[in-house]
């Protein structure tokens, strides 16, 4: 007997926590809008209150998504584009709701127009990005003129260096101005020669390799006699101002062949 009431006070039991559960549970759900799609009627689709951005009125508004019917909490930073306004009875209220997204549902009253200032906040983010890519391409305009006026100075410099040190190499060693000497003539003044041995590099064949179809030959350094000539000349200047004359000694200095050596 007293187990029979003990499994009766457990069943017992067990259903109250089932129908408390379940109270909970249609709380949190209110029913999808599947269900309750009969009750609704679309009031208001192409009017001056949709398709436009509203925020909630609170800092924690509830919504319920039309497939599940789970309820969400929207704060006042979110902004929402109302695509429609429909009728009905849902989650205790009859009146217009507020559907955004896919298959969401807000009370339409807890809402309020943020449609000219989310247009206003999109543009100041478009304008600021806009002014930062313009500071950003000024930058890097700013520091492509600076190695373009780095890279001139650099030519520039290098010019007038290489100008300077012409004229000054051609420069009249009596009155020092520049870029005064003038050629006269060069003269021949003797020749010397002697034997001098040097080494050249010379293709020799080898046999040929089948396997590896090429010839097995290549360069190879081979001692010769050259004719090494060392001819001497003396150029005259003359100053273009002071008709000032100098001279300077130069040689030049040739090879010519006389044949191998041979290696014994």
């Amino acid at each position: 007997m007293k187990k029979r009431i003990s499994c009766k006070a457990s069943l017992l039991l067990y259903l109250a926590l089932s129908i408390v559960s379940m109270s909970a549970y249609g709380q949190y759900k209110m029913g999808s809008y599947s269900s309750s799609k009969n009750k609704f009627t679309v009031v208001e689709s192409d009017s001056a209150l949709t398709h436009q951005w509203y925020r909630p009125k609170s800092n924690k508004q509830i919504y319920y998504n039309g497939y599940s019917g789970e309820k969400n909490y929207l704060s006042r930073r979110d902004a929402i584009y109302v695509r429609a306004i429909e009728k009905g009875s849902w989650a205790g209220k009859t009146g217009k709701w507020a559907k955004f997204n896919d298959y969401d549902f807000v009370w339409f009253n807890d809402l309020e127009n943020y449609n000219q200032e989310y247009i206003a906040n999109i543009e100041h983010e478009k304008n600021m990005a806009l002014w930062a890519m313009q500071e950003r391409w000024d930058r890097e305009f700013a520091e492509f003129l600076k190695i373009v006026a780095i890279g001139v100075a650099v030519i520039a410099i290098t010019i007038i260096l290489i100008v300077w040190l012409y004229r000054r190499r051609r420069r009249c060693p009596n009155c020092k101005a520049p870029s005064a000497r003038v050629k006269l003539g060069d003269q021949f003044l003797g020749k010397k020669s002697h034997l001098t041995q040097m080494e050249e590099e010379r293709y020799v064949s080898g046999r040929w390799n089948s396997y590896l179809g090429r010839n097995e030959g290549g360069y190879v350094k081979v001692p010769v006699l050259k004719k090494r000539t060392t001819r001497y000349y003396t150029r005259h200047y003359k100053c273009k101002y002071c008709k000032h004359t100098w001279t300077k000694d130069y040689t030049k200095v040739g090879y010519s062949d006389v044949g191998d050596i041979e290696i014994k």
